[in-house]
């Protein structure tokens, strides 16, 4: 049992890490791309999943887009899917979705770092400065960059 605890100390550590470098973003949502490209998109396809309906076209961006042209939505993202079915999307649970992406991004870089160092330190450090470098925090209102970083 001590030795399950101690696989996920490190990765307990990143998440709180996350949490208090993120957590103003569960109060305040990012402008710019955010309201205006990112959030109404992956609001349709909130609603329109809440709703039992698998939509065609996203009406509110450029007089209309097909939903399948429009990888801001997140309309094929399994995460949306299941946000969507407890909760509509707002900027608070943006923040979640964020402080989420950004702590697995952190413990893909602190599992990726055991090619480097098998101390548990360094590896822990190296997945703080990833989760907390300036392409996350730069790209705070492109959600689908933070998503796609997450995921390398």
């Amino acid at each position: 049992m001590r030795s399950h605890i101690q696989k996920l100390e490190y990765p307990f550590y990143l998440l709180i890490v996350a949490f208090l470098a993120y957590f103003w973003f569960l109060h305040y949502a990012p402008i710019y791309d955010f309201a205006d490209e990112f959030f109404p998109g992956r609001f349709f396809m909130s609603e329109s999943i809440r709703n039992g309906i698998f939509p065609l076209w996203i009406p509110y961006q450029s007089m209309g887009l097909p939903v399948h042209g429009d990888p801001q939505a997140g309309t094929f993202y399994l995460p949306l899917w299941i946000i969507s079915l407890f909760t509509t999307y707002s900027p608070f649970t943006w923040g979640i979705e964020y402080i989420f992406h950004a702590f697995m991004g952190g413990v893909g870089f602190f599992m990726f770092a055991k090619h480097f160092s098998s101390s548990k330190k360094v590896r822990f450090i190296a997945g703080c400065i990833f989760m907390l470098s300036g392409f996350y925090v730069g790209n705070v209102q492109h959600i689908s960059w933070i998503i796609a970083a997450t995921w390398i």
